[in-house]
This record gives C-alpha cells, structure tokens and sequence, in this order.
C-alpha cells in the first residue's frame, strides 16, 4: 500500500509529493492503530489541499485522489457510516474505470463488497466481488474472495452456492498452500452441507477442519468445531430416532388398519340367522277377516 502511494504521488513538485506522502503515511498509521475519526479528518484535509492544486502538480494526480478517497471509505465502514463509505468507494471506482486501472478498480470492488457484507447487503456484496473475480491476481487473493461470497450465499439462505463457492475456495486455497484459508474454506463447506440437511458429509467436512485447526494449533478453532461436530452428531441421532418412532407409528397404524379390515371382512361374510318359526313374518300379509253375512250364512 505505502508502495503504491509513494508510485502516485512521486515524480516532479517535489514539494507537493513530499507533503501527500508524508499526510497518506500518517492516514495509514492512524487507521493501522484503530483511530478512524483521525485518520478521516486526515484523509479529508489532505483532499480538500489536493483538489486546490494543478492537476500537473503531482504526478498520478488522479490516483491520489483515488487513494485518500479509499482511505475515507475505509475509515466510515469502521465508523459504520455505511452510506458514506459507498460514496467515498464509488468515486475511487469511478476514478479507477476512468482512468482504465485494473488495480483501482480491483481494490475499490473489494471495499465497496466489504460495506455491502458489513451492512448486510449481501446480494449487493456478491454482485461486486463476482466483478472482482477476473481482476484477481493470485490463488491467495482468489481463496478469499471465493470465501466471502461463499459466506454471503451462506448469509442468504442459498446453501447451494455456498458450497459450490466454499469448494473454490478449498481449490485456491490447496493451489496457494495457505494453511489458514483451508480451514476457513472446509469449514464453510460443512456449515453449508448442514444447512442442506447432508448431515454425514457434513461430520466429514468437519472432522478435516478439526484435524487442520489441530495442526496449526487453533485452539478457538479446535474448540468451535468439536462443538459443531457435537450438533450434527445430535441431528443424525434424533434424525435416526424420528425415523424409528415413525416407522413403529406406521406399523402400529398398519396394524390397526388391518384388524379393522378383518373386522369388516367378518360382518361381510356372516350367515342371515335363522327365523324362529313362531316368529311373524313382517312380509307376509295377514288373511283378511270373513265378511260378518257369510258368517251368519253358515251359522
């Protein structure tokens, strides 16, 4: 970073190059020591001096305004003045795309990710890490950013993705042989095969993370872990007990349902019982009675 700034603001006007190093190596101590309200009222003094100058005053004019506008940013996201860090981020990017600089407009897409995860806009966040993804210049650069839209997708409920983005993350990681971001990718792996409900590829995601956190000595990471493990392993055990309870209610309604067949069956096949021949025939009908005159007749 400091680098870069001496590169910006170094060439002919000495002693203007001279005071913007001099004013961006104390924003960058301020920040590095955590006081973002100093180094903002810094970073902003130093370009309301910069914008009064020549642009010919300094060489890379522009990138100087680039980087002090970076620094605010940076400095209101600690603040978490959200809204002006997208603002102060948007003018480095809009710098950077004018001036056609793949290494402006890379770093100004990771800041303005940055506001966007800590703010919670997290489809926001993907959208400029996703722009970054071509501008990345190493595995190491890629793992992390692979790793934090992982960690968005995850944020949002797509489980899916999160995974898929956790595995580019491993991939990047094992290519640049960076212990920490295994971890940190195999570990978001597993917490995606949970949320998915994959519960024994998950116990294997985490077993690796914990023998990995064991190497490096990560004992927060060690102890996080074996706690994870110790929820999954819960999971399938009451998963393994509802399928059990479900299959002894399913047998026992199976069985249920079943005797109650038998006993329609039953009622279905019994004999009519026998008439008593002394019993009225309820259908039959009753001779009707002699008429009285013909009674009289014979008598």
């Amino acid at each position: 970073m400091e680098q870069n700034r001496r590169r910006a603001a170094g060439g002919k006007g000495g002693n203007y190059n001279q005071y913007v190093i001099r004013e961006l190596e104390k924003i960058d101590t301020a920040q590095a020591e955590g006081k973002f309200e100093d180094s903002l009222k810094m970073s902003q003094k130093c370009l309301r001096t910069v914008e009064g100058w020549p642009e010919d005053a300094v060489s890379n004019y522009n990138e100087v305004l680039a980087n002090l506008h970076s620094a605010m940013g940076n400095a209101y996201l600690e603040l978490a003045q959200y809204d002006n860090a997208l603002q102060s981020h948007n003018k480095d990017l809009d710098i950077a795309q004018k001036d056609d600089s793949e290494v402006l407009k890379s770093r100004a897409l990771d800041n303005l990710g940055r506001v966007y995860a800590r703010s919670g806009r997290y489809q926001d966040a993907v959208n400029v890490w996703e722009d970054k993804v071509p501008l990345s210049k190493s595995a190491l650069e890629s793992t992390w950013l692979f790793h934090e839209i992982g960690r968005c997708y995850l944020e949002m409920g797509k489980f899916a993705e999160a995974k898929d983005y956790g595995e580019k993350s491993m991939a990047a990681a094992e290519e640049s042989k960076d212990d920490v971001w295994r971890l940190n990718s195999s570990v978001l792996v597993a917490q995606a095969e949970v949320r998915l409900g994959d519960h024994q590829a998950a116990v294997e995601s985490f077993e690796r993370s914990l023998d990995m956190a064991k190497v490096q000595g990560d004992e927060a990471a060690e102890a996080a872990i074996k706690k994870a493990l110790e929820d999954v392993n819960a999971k399938i055990v009451k998963g393994l007990k509802g399928d059990e309870e479900e299959e002894e209610v399913a047998k026992k309604e199976g069985e249920e349902e079943k005797a109650t067949d038998e006993d329609t069956q039953k009622d279905e096949n019994e004999p009519d019982r026998p008439k008593d021949e002394n019993e009225p025939d309820e259908n039959k009908d009753e001779p009707a009675p002699e008429p009285a005159a013909e009674q009289e007749e014979e008598s």
